[in-house]
């Protein structure tokens, strides 16, 4: 799939298409994602956005943000997830896409889950219902069920589970959807080794596999395979239960999906506690908890430790070790009860938003604050009992894992920030363009109006155009995009009246127009004028400033 992805983008850069150029690089990043080659994929995408918003490609605007957002959640990076997602929803609507909508409502709610926020997951389900049943696409509707049943799984309603996931199973058999079919075969398995019920289970899960096979999908034959596993280990066979691991292992590192890692990392390392191979399952244990740190899954983080401590506590020749990993169980838990607890405040803003609950929102605060002190003063103490032994044998091991992680934070930081920059400029060009499109639309009718003749008296027709004038002006939007310009460029507005304080309203504006590097024709859309007039104002803030024939003012305006 790759060799062909790219001989489309070659004969796309030979043609010299922008629209073609970017659906390449977009097939491109599927190949790369579907191929487990994640940092290419995220590449290919983003330069498969950029050009699509160089041409101004809505519908491929919209598309790529969803993609984003579907690899982020691959890689466990939520935040960004959700970011892009968001504002995929936000271009769908704007486009009147259902079926687009619908589908981004799906993936976001699962991410929702993923994060633990059941009541935006079960809004974002509700929003998305009467889409699928409007658009009756039966891939669709196997999605809604399967993801409505991960939901009431969660939830502890099984019986509801097994029913939507049956439902899907049901559609994708009818349709012949078999991608599908391998994931809610594989869901249900799920459900019923939760269950304790491992022969229904096992039939399931070998179902999955063999449809897996048949298709050439290697993820869920690999979730299969783990989930097998799961029951091989359970029922003592040891034998296969590691090589089922081991199989799914490969797969999920191939793929770079973290969260399947972390999990097949924690059953491997059970695995070799059974056969008394501690060292091995530590060195799975450690290396999943350094990934569930990463995802700030303080949940799995816990269990993880726990797990540790369960090995040290057993080695009578390690106690200084059995104490560092109880601190390190402690600042979990302690990080585990915020998670929980910043969950819990997100949720009650939200309903503060809709019926004034601040009294419980305050509560909930002032609990935190008192449970934080408690974790916090078990923990001191936890580590004054347990100074003598780490001072003593534990200094060494921690200078050369403090280097590591003071390095690692760096990086996380590095990343978090680019990642941040990112976002909000996206966020100024998706209101700019929506802005853009609005006055497009307006202009249109304006047109329209003008063209029309008959009954309608003149004065009364000159005074709707007038109206359409004054609500196309970009004067009435200008504080939400200079709210949005100052996110993604913090103190230029600052810096630019600082130096030129003589710059009227409408030169500030052009300097901000220009800092976007917006070309002449959308700076004229925008504001609703002719491109000669843009022309001029560029040329009298180019006087005002005192920029010479040879000087640039693109290059000025970046300078402020």
């Amino acid at each position: 799939m790759i060799s062909h992805a790219n001989k489309a983008l070659t004969l796309s850069e030979k043609n010299g298409l922008q629209s073609d150029l970017a659906e390449s690089y977009k097939f491109l990043g599927i190949a790369d994602w579907r191929m487990g080659d994640n940092k290419a994929a995220l590449i290919d995408y983003k330069k498969s956005l950029s050009i699509s918003e160089s041409i101004n490609d809505f519908s491929g605007i919209s598309k790529m943000l969803g993609n984003l957002s579907s690899l982020y959640r691959r890689m466990g990076k939520y935040d960004s997830a959700l970011y892009y997602q968001r504002s995929s929803i936000k271009m769908k609507e704007a486009l009147n896409d259902d079926r687009g909508l619908a589908i981004s409502l799906l993936n976001i709610a699962q991410i929702y889950s993923a994060i633990g926020m059941m009541d935006s997951t079960q809004a974002s389900f509700n929003r998305a219902f009467p889409l699928v049943e409007k658009l009756d696409e039966p891939e669709l509707k196997i999605k809604l069920f399967l993801d409505q049943s991960y939901l009431y799984d969660e939830q502890g309603e099984m019986d509801k589970a097994i029913s939507y996931n049956e439902y899907s199973i049901e559609l994708a058999r009818e349709a012949e959807i078999f991608v599908h079919l391998a994931d809610a075969t594989n869901n249900l398995g799920e459900i019923y080794i939760d269950l304790g019920q491992y022969e229904k289970a096992i039939d399931l899960l070998e179902e999955s596999i063999s449809i897996s096979d048949r298709i050439s999908t290697p993820q869920p034959k690999a979730i299969a395979e783990a989930n097998l596993a799961r029951i091989y280990l359970e029922l003592g066979r040891l034998e296969l239960a590691k090589k089922m691991y081991l199989n799914s292992y490969a797969v999920f590192k191939e793929f770079e999906s973290v969260p399947d890692i972390i999990r097949t990392e924690i059953g491997l390392a059970r695995l070799e506690m059974v056969e008394g191979n501690n060292d091995e399952a530590i060195d799975y244990l450690q290396h999943s908890l350094l990934l569930s740190n990463n995802l700030n899954d303080f949940d799995l983080s816990v269990e993880i430790i726990e797990a540790l401590l369960k090995i040290f506590d057993a080695r009578s020749q390690d106690p200084n070790q059995s104490i560092v990993w109880r601190d390190s169980l402690l600042v979990a838990k302690s990080r585990l009860f915020d998670q929980i607890q910043n969950a819990n405040l997100r949720k009650l803003q939200t309903e503060f938003e809709v019926a004034s609950m601040e009294s419980r929102i305050k509560t909930l605060q002032l609990d935190a604050e008192i449970e934080g002190e408690k974790v916090q003063r078990f923990r001191f103490t936890s580590i004054a009992l347990g100074v003598a032994f780490i001072l003593a044998l534990g200094l060494l091991y921690f200078i050369r894992r403090s280097r590591v992680v003071v390095i690692e934070k760096e990086d996380l930081k590095k990343e978090n920030l680019k990642e941040k920059l990112e976002h909000k400029e996206r966020e100024l060009f998706t209101s700019t363009m929506l802005l853009i499109r609005k006055n497009e639309e307006m202009n249109q009718v304006k047109k329209q109006l003008e063209d029309i003749s008959g009954d309608m008296k003149h004065k009364d027709l000159g005074k709707i155009i007038r109206n359409i004038d004054q609500g196309s002006r970009v004067e009435k939007d200008w504080e939400v995009f200079r709210m949005h310009f100052e996110n993604a460029n913090e103190g230029f507005l600052k810096r630019l009246a600082e130096k030129y304080g003589s710059l009227s309203a409408s030169e500030v504006r052009l300097s901000t127009f220009i800092k976007m590097n917006m070309s002449n024709k959308e700076i004229a859309e925008l504001n609703h004028v002719s491109l000669h007039a843009v022309e001029i104002s560029r040329s009298r803030l180019r006087k005002k400033i005192g920029l010479g024939p040879g000087e640039d003012l693109f290059q000025w305006v970046q300078s402020v």
